[in-house]
């Protein structure tokens, strides 16, 4: 390159660097620096693009991330444009309890809240695509819910899920799954005086493709049981 060449392309505003850099905008408006062959990428696999929760839940947020070489530092969790929580090791996920500041103006109807996982590594960053999802009201039944109503399990994993007592008091609860036999609940027994009651869900080794679904009926007449159906991955 000629001098002359040089100095117009600096007075047009154009700057040649020497280096293999590659700056690209990621899905949510970040610069990632990182060579294709070193993106990191992250899909927010929960809540669902479109879903309605129902308000008494925790919102739980969680995503899938990887890297082709290197390490994640961690995964970050937005809602509303509000960083609520991370995660530094899989399985990548937060909760985000149904008083968080981050879901004020929840409404009835529409999809009313956003969310995004971003993944942190050394060099770069790189954002999932935005989730847009809602809050539904309490059920007009005295009843217990199962947060979430639908939980997804590695095989040789665990995973929590909440039951919330919506009755006449704060009754104890059994719990019984039917469906495969590698999906078992501990503890199966819950004793009276807790709203909330969080269990945990076991996938056994071999066992993925399973189905179940976990049942909670509470120790007081007039309350419907609530129940959650679980999938079992590779």
């Amino acid at each position: 390159m000629s001098a002359a060449t040089a100095l117009l392309l600096v007075t047009a505003g154009v700057v040649l660097t020497g280096g293999p850099a590659d700056a690209r905008t990621t899905p949510g408006g970040n610069i990632s620096t990182a060579s294709p062959a070193t993106d990191p990428q992250v899909v927010l696999t929960s809540p669902t693009d479109g879903s309605h929760l129902v308000s008494v839940c925790a919102v739980r947020l969680s995503a899938d991330a990887s890297v082709p070489s290197g390490t994640i530092d961690r995964v970050e969790f937005h809602l509303n444009n509000q960083l609520v929580g991370s995660d530094a090791s899989a399985p990548y996920e937060t909760q985000v309890p149904p008083d968080h500041p981050a879901l004020r103006g929840s409404s009835a109807s529409g999809l009313r809240h956003t969310a995004y996982a971003r993944v942190v590594t050394p060099t770069a960053t790189a954002d999932s695509t935005l989730v847009h999802f809602g809050q539904a009201p309490i059920p007009p039944a005295l009843m217990v819910i199962a947060c979430p109503s639908r939980a997804q399990v590695a095989e040789g994993s665990t995973t929590t899920m909440t039951f919330v007592t919506v009755c006449l008091g704060t009754p104890g609860l059994n719990l019984t799954v039917t469906g495969d036999t590698g999906v078992s609940v501990t503890p199966t027994v819950l004793p009276p005086g807790h709203r909330e009651n969080s269990v945990t869900v076991v996938a056994a080794p071999g066992s993925a493709g399973a189905t179940a679904r976990v049942t909670a009926r509470a120790d007081a007449a007039n309350c419907m049981p609530g129940s959650a159906s679980v999938t079992v991955g590779s």
